[in-house]
């Protein structure tokens, strides 16, 4: 199966319009380094990028934040982390798992 490529700007864009409609905090360091990023014309910072969704998926509970038909639930399967007091996956291994479903 071929990936699908996604430019990191696109991803950047679609994270800040997330965020504001999910009422993350625009103050928080990996917000304000995608806004100070697509403001500077410079390309998406990968890490902000990750962070930034993972916490959009830890605040909506949903695992797939692709379609706004994404349900908390995905053919059954809970959330990979609904909260962070359950946390149970290391922080690298949350990373790759979101890397993977983002691009």
């Amino acid at each position: 199966m071929a990936r699908l490529e996604t430019p990191t700007d696109a991803l950047r864009d679609r994270a800040l319009v997330l965020s504001g409609e999910l009422d993350l905090d625009s103050g928080s360091w990996y917000v304000r380094v995608l806004e100070e990023g697509r403001s500077a014309g410079a390309d998406a910072d990968l890490g902000a990028l990750v962070r930034v969704y993972w916490e959009l998926q830890r605040v909506t509970g949903r695992p797939d934040l692709r379609s706004r038909s994404a349900i908390s639930r995905s053919c059954g399967a809970s959330p990979l982390r609904p909260s962070t007091r359950k946390m149970t996956t290391s922080d690298s291994a949350m990373a790759a798992l979101v890397c993977f479903a983002i691009s």
